[in-house]
């Protein structure tokens, strides 16, 4: 079960991933993966860079947390390479689900907090990003490499 500082964390991922980019491993993202995560049944783009592909394209194992979306044209926004993931039976942690659900409670037992906190639009720039964190240290096998898909395996 996620704890309070974890929803915290999480909720904080809206505004600022520097905790999550650097590198290391995050208790409150590892919990959400556990405890929340899913089986990604779409697919998933990232937008990288021509390093970060050429790493991927290399079997480099991503040893930070990886965060992508159901969208490919939101993904173009962040590198000028988008690869993609195909659908997994490998737990990922859907964030604008969780966080759409969690501002949805928070509505209706403080309406107030809700509107103090932009609720409203926090909840379209979840839905606008559809954002999911891959776990940590993740590895993806390429499927196609000329059209950039790859699989997850750990």
């Amino acid at each position: 079960m996620l704890t309070d500082d974890d929803k915290i964390d999480l909720c904080y991922l809206m505004h600022d991933k520097k905790h999550i980019t650097l590198g290391g491993r995050v208790q409150s993202i590892d919990n959400a993966v556990l405890y929340e995560g899913e089986e990604n049944n779409v697919s998933l783009y990232r937008g990288v860079s021509e390093k970060e592909l050429n790493d991927i394209l290399n079997g480099i194992e991503l040893n930070r947390y990886q965060s992508f979306s159901e969208l490919k044209d939101m993904a173009e926004k962040f590198g000028p390479y988008v690869i993609t993931i195909l659908p997994s039976n490998i737990k990922s942690f859907p964030l604008w689900q969780w966080a759409i659900a969690d501002l949805c409670l928070l509505k209706n037992k403080n309406p107030d907090q809700y509107i103090s906190s932009d609720g409203y639009n926090l909840q379209i720039l979840y839905e606008e990003e559809r954002e999911w964190i891959i776990p940590y240290g993740t590895k993806l096998k390429l499927v196609d490499r000329d059209k950039l898909i790859f699989k997850i395996i750990l």
